[in-house]
């Protein structure tokens, strides 16, 4: 994704990418070993340095932050928009011109871009001040893995 790129978060090593599994214990094992296993051995490496440990922590909140969405994330949903087509045909050009129901018309990467920092501001709490930071980690972490 495109958004994650020009936002990234700063407790981010590995970055995130869409893979469908279908059984939550093969979900639930990948995790272990894909993500919380490496940052117990970086908060391990952290905390022998003298600093605070703090990559369980945001692995953590991101595996929380994937439950509360599985719900939705994982179900095919089908919603009945004959009440949204009515209220379209009822207005007038001026309104339709100001109220735009038309999905098609929605600039997608831009939407998914304004949801990625949406979530980087206000779950992940990370201020834009540091924003120059995240992508420093996020073009180094990205060209170290092509080598």
């Amino acid at each position: 994704m495109k958004g994650v790129a020009k936002y990234p978060n700063t407790g981010l090593v590995f970055f995130p990418r869409a893979r469908l599994r279908y059984s939550k214990l093969r979900n639930y094992i990948h995790a272990l070993f894909a993500h919380y296993l490496p940052a117990f051995v970086l908060d391990l490496v952290i905390s022998l340095m003298g600093d605070k440990p703090m990559l369980m922590d945001i692995q953590s909140r991101y595996f929380k932050g994937m439950q509360y969405t599985s719900f939705f994330t994982c179900r095919e949903w089908l919603f009945d928009k004959r009440n949204t087509d009515d209220l379209s045909s009822r207005l007038s050009p001026d309104d339709k011109e100001k109220f735009d129901f038309e999905t098609k018309h929605i600039d997608w990467p831009s939407y998914m871009e304004t949801c990625v920092l949406g979530v980087r501001r206000f779950y992940h709490k990370e201020p834009d001040k540091n924003l120059h930071v995240a992508r420093a980690i996020h073009w180094l972490t990205r060209n170290l893995k092509k080598e």
